[in-house]
């Protein structure tokens, strides 16, 4: 929540890849790159960004405004990339979105640090149940005006 107080959505976007050195050979996966607000961040470092999800409108808007990236369509639990693929995996804002106690979040992990390679860096930015009324309120307000 203290993104939102003092940077807005871009700084959530980016605040688990502050201080990573992502060079132009750096092998990134955008896991549920959504619309493409974290794509547009890697691919001002990284020459190799995936940009992964589930949404063909939300690809095709990522497509549209940052097309420098490759983006493919498909389910993060059900990777068709090869082992080791990537030497940064990052997801924001998505792995909330996962109801407690299904097994999809665990075969989403198996599956990021199957294509992660070894020593690879996974960051992940996300929400959790907030314990007060004001961030329900806030929590709300962000997903209403940010999230697609």
């Amino acid at each position: 929540m203290l993104s939102l107080s003092v940077g807005g959505r871009e700084l959530f976007r980016q605040i688990a890849l502050q201080n990573l050195t992502i060079s132009s050979n750096t092998r990134v996966l955008d896991l549920c790159c959504g619309c493409g607000q974290t794509t547009e961040f890697l691919i001002k470092s990284s020459n190799h960004v995936i940009g992964l999800d589930t949404s063909p409108l939300s690809l095709n808007r990522a497509k549209r405004n940052i097309p420098q990236a490759i983006y493919v369509e498909a389910f993060d639990e059900n990777m068709l990339f090869e082992n080791e693929s990537f030497d940064l995996v990052h997801i924001s804002a998505s792995l909330h979105e996962i109801q407690p106690g299904k097994l999809q979040k665990q075969k989403s992990i198996r599956e990021i640090y199957r294509v992660l390679r070894n020593g690879g860096i996974l960051t992940l930015v996300d929400f959790h149940q907030p314990a007060t009324p004001m961030f329900i309120t806030i929590l709300w307000l962000f997903f209403w005006l940010f999230e697609t």
